[in-house]
Parts: structure tokens; C-alpha cells; sequence
């Protein structure tokens, strides 16, 4: 358990625990979770919290305004800088090797210091057919594994990249996640399934 250190923006009384970041975890999928277990509650005074901007859009593979959300965070952060959040928290290095160094130097200032708006189109996802915003995807496998190794499951980065279609600890097909909560509001942060399932148990016993 990682105790909250009082050096972020963060408002305190809020925020009783911090999760550790999983193996392979996206920091999309890490924030979920610091939000689901803190029940943090109205979707724009969370990102107000986190990233200074109470209208951004949350990015599940490409997430932008990164600077803003490691200085937010303090030392209650998984990363040591912004720089290794864009490393290990993203699927932006599956694209670099693609990209030319002027290109990689402008997609970074961009993910780094602004709210992305083009970001997917300067990267070619959309003319790649890629997609701009392709669904979850997760192995029912690793759900249930996940769930009894750390308590919960998450979102993995490699079940994210583009093409990718099947799980390669597993060997069966990925099953997509399309969450009725974004047809209603885009700045949610969408859980796993079992997370999704447990919660709403939870609150029909309420």
C-alpha cells in the first residue's frame, strides 16, 4: 500500500490510497483505478485534479497534458518524470519507430504540454486505419489471473497496440470492451469488466 506523501496538487481528502502501477499496466488504466478506489465521484473534478483542465478528454493509449498530471501528482506518482510516464505508461513507443525525429520532437511538446487535439492525425492512426479511438480490449484469461495474483484486474498495454487481435501469454482471441458510460459522457475512465461488475453489485446492496 502506498500512502499519500502530501507533496501533490491533489486534494488530500480525497485521496486516502494510492495504488501501485501493475505489470504492463496503462496509466489510463492506473488512474481508473486511483479514482474507482478513492470514489472520487464527478468525472471533470477529477480531471481538474489530475491534469489542471477540467474538459480534457481521457486518452486510453495516447494520453496528453502529461506534465501537467506528473507535477499534479507529486510524489504520489508511479513515474519518476513526465518523460518516463510517455515510456512506460503509453503506447507512444510502439509508434516512434515510425516516425521521423522532427515528428517524434513535436508529438512529445504535444503529450507533454497541450490537450492533443489532432495528435492521432499527425501520427497517421487514422490514415493507417488504425483508428482514433479503438475499443478496450482484454483476455478473459488474464482477468480472472490478474484478479487472483494482485485483487483486481486492469488494462494491459500490449492488449492495446494497434492489430493486435489475440493475447500472446494466452493464445485466444482478445474480447472487446465497449463501455455504455462513454455514449453518455467521454470523460470517463472506464474499468475492466470484473471491476465494472463488482462496483454495480455493490451499489444494487447498498
Amino acid at each position: 500500500m502506498k500512502v499519500l506523501l502530501g507533496q501533490s496538487k491533489i486534494k488530500s481528502a480525497h485521496i486516502s490510497y494510492v495504488p501501485e502501477l501493475l505489470p504492463d499496466e496503462l496509466i489510463y488504466s492506473w488512474i481508473g483505478r486511483l479514482i474507482s478506489v478513492n470514489a472520487l465521484g464527478c468525472p471533470k473534478d477529477c480531471l481538474e485534479q489530475l491534469f489542471g483542465n477540467r474538459y480534457v478528454i481521457p486518452s486510453i493509449d495516447l494520453p496528453t497534458l502529461l506534465t501537467d498530471l506528473q507535477k499534479n501528482l507529486g510524489n504520489n506518482s508511479p513515474f519518476n518524470s513526465a518523460a518516463q510516464l510517455l515510456e512506460a505508461g503509453t503506447l507512444y513507443p510502439y509508434h516512434r519507430p515510425f516516425l521521423t525525429r522532427e515528428r517524434d520532437q513535436s508529438i512529445r511538446k504535444i503529450m507533454f504540454h497541450t490537450d492533443g487535439k489532432g495528435l492521432k492525425m499527425l501520427m497517421g492512426r487514422v490514415a493507417n486505419r488504425f483508428g482514433a479511438n479503438p475499443p478496450l480490449r482484454f483476455c478473459d484469461i488474464c482477468v480472472k489471473e490478474d484478479t487472483k495474483i494482485f485483487g483486481t484486474p486492469y488494462w494491459k498495454r500490449h492488449h492495446q497496440l494497434p492489430g493486435v487481435n489475440c493475447c500472446l501469454k494466452h493464445r485466444i482471441h482478445l474480447e472487446k470492451y465497449i463501455s455504455p458510460d462513454l455514449i453518455v459522457d467521454r470523460q470517463h475512465y472506464i474499468l475492466p469488466p470484473y471491476l465494472q461488475s463488482h462496483e454495480k453489485s455493490a451499489n444494487t446492496s447498498t
